[in-house]
């Protein structure tokens, strides 16, 4: 009977401590695998890679990384390469230059309101006349001044293309585009901001568009 005794109690105790051992290694387990996706994120957030070749790494400008020196740029992109390369240039270019004209309708309509909510007395009034007031602007997707910066093609053939405005030229650019909707909307632009010239409005408003 002893030996029997025994023998279940020593039973017992290995599967005690085969049964902790498990534990232990499903843990360790665990740990190293969190620390391994950790690192990989880490890896990760600090690189650029091209949309179209992800394990290249790119010039950050193509994750929209600010470029210095712009004060305002977008980034076009053209897989065609059965065009050849010209072919391609140019779809990347029309695609930025799309992509920042919008940008700068969503500035300088952003600017206006502000510059507006400034002057003046009669919000509710107003804010539906500012509305009115970024319906006039022409905003052309050939943006006058807009230069390409720099350009790239991944190792798979897709071409990427940074197209920009330097600071002075996106105020001059601001600056036309208000002056221009004045002269067509001159009764429009005196009853939302009543007594100001249409010189002191464009210098106000692209000074407005510098500072977001």
């Amino acid at each position: 009977m002893m030996i029997s005794n025994n023998s279940g109690i020593t039973m017992k105790k290995l599967t005690i401590l085969s049964i902790a051992a498990l534990l232990s290694a499903c843990a360790n387990q665990q740990t190293i695998n969190t620390d391994e996706k950790s690192t990989s994120l880490k890896i990760d957030s600090l690189e650029c890679q091209f949309p179209d070749s992800p394990e290249q790494e790119a010039p950050r400008w193509v994750c929209d990384e600010k470029f210095r020196g712009l004060e305002v740029q977008a980034m076009g992109m053209s897989d065609n390469k059965l065009a050849g390369v010209s072919h391609q240039r140019q779809l990347a270019i029309l695609e930025a230059q799309a992509t920042l004209a919008a940008q700068l309708k969503n500035q300088i309509d952003a600017s206006i309101n502000r510059y507006t909510a400034t002057k003046g007395t009669g919000a509710n009034a107003k804010a539906a006349s500012t509305s009115e007031l970024t319906q006039t602007l022409n905003i052309s997707q050939e943006v006058v001044g807009a230069e390409i910066y720099q350009s790239v093609i991944s190792e798979k053939g897709a071409y990427y293309v940074l197209v920009g405005l330097e600071k002075d030229d996106m105020k001059h650019y601001v600056k036309e585009v208000i002056e221009q909707s004045v002269d067509n909307n001159e009764e429009l632009w005196q009853r939302v901001v009543p007594n100001v010239g249409k010189e002191q409005l464009a210098k106000d408003i692209a000074n407005f568009a510098l500072t977001q």
